[in-house]
């Protein structure tokens, strides 16, 4: 399976469209080597002024061009807006009284940019599954100055049932899940200094639970570079243990952007490489490999072109 995540394709991103449309042709020229592909989120980087719903659709359906299965989830990105001329003018108050910016919902976001009706979705081949999930809204809160954005909303109960419900119906087919936020336990920290991780936690553990076929959760939204040790934990579920994974920025790491979370283990920032990660699982180990779609290269990080996970 390939995930990329972070695109943000718009007037702020780190890379143009074009860039984005040869990561797309180059993805097209992995066939042989993909089941499956999935967007981890933060697609776009919403600013009316600038058609980023239009662009990514484009790179979608450049993506999607050689029939294989496809799955997208919403990002804080993709459901916040700079521009307060949003086209969808959502609104509403937080507890302490803050206004928020505009926004849209994840379930807007998926009629407006995948056609699909509902952000919660699952795309699968003859032998695997990923399933995406994503609260209802993800909102920016414009008068605090950092964190910008309040805690996202709990996936709701029906979001819960829909899940246990799916998982069923895949029976014994290994399963990712897969958000834009960071299951807990993905990190030893709170990456963002807000409450971004998936709520409510004990639900959605004793959901995963009852289904021994799932295999792991993949998030976005951190930007960390593949050599980070910890963009990959083990996180409980309950009884048990998964395999959590964030996704590498699809978007590029750019050297004095957000400096501490693209930091290597040695202090050092990490190349300013674009990419998309692949993950391999032969029902006995997972592996990881990077692509650099800027020279259509294998990324080396941690001294070799791949990292082996054994469950």
């Amino acid at each position: 399976m390939q995930v990329f995540a972070d695109n943000q394709f718009g007037a702020f991103s780190g890379h143009s469209t074009n860039w984005n449309m040869r990561a797309a042709t180059d993805s097209l020229s992995l066939k042989p080597y993909v089941g499956m592909r999935a967007n981890a989120g933060d697609c776009i980087e919403w600013n009316t002024a600038t058609p980023e719903d239009a662009d990514y659709k484009a790179f979608r359906n450049v993506l999607t061009g050689d029939g294989l299965p496809y799955l997208d989830v919403p990002g804080n990105h993709d459901l916040t807006t700079y521009n307060n001329a949003a086209k969808f003018p959502y609104t509403r108050t937080t507890a302490d009284g803050i206004f928020e910016r505009m926004a849209r919902t994840a379930d807007e976001w998926a009629r407006d940019v995948p056609a699909r009706g509902s952000a919660n979705a699952v795309a699968s081949t003859s032998d695997i599954a990923v399933m995406g999930v994503s609260s209802d809204l993800w909102a920016y809160r414009p008068n605090i100055a950092s964190p910008n954005y309040a805690p996202p909303d709990p996936l709701t109960e029906a979001t819960l049932t829909w899940m246990d419900q799916q998982l069923t119906a895949l029976g014994s087919k290994p399963t990712w899940l897969m958000s834009h936020q960071l299951p807990l336990g993905q990190f030893a920290s709170n990456p963002g200094g807000v409450d971004e991780y998936l709520r409510p936690w004990s639900r959605i553990a004793e959901v995963l639970d009852a289904h021994p076929n799932v295999l792991g959760w993949i998030s976005g939204h951190w930007h960390i570079d593949p050599a980070r040790a910890d963009g990959v934990a083990k996180i409980n579920v309950g009884s048990r243990s998964i395999t959590a994974i964030n996704a590498p920025s699809s978007q590029g790491l750019r050297s004095g952007w957000n400096a501490k979370q693209l930091q290597y283990g040695d202090g050092t920032l990490g190349p300013e490489y674009a990419k998309s990660m692949f993950i391999g699982y032969d029902g006995t180990d997972i592996t990881l490999r990077w692509r650099n779609h800027n020279n259509g290269t294998w990324v080396q990080p941690q001294g070799g072109k791949y990292r082996r996970i054994t469950l």
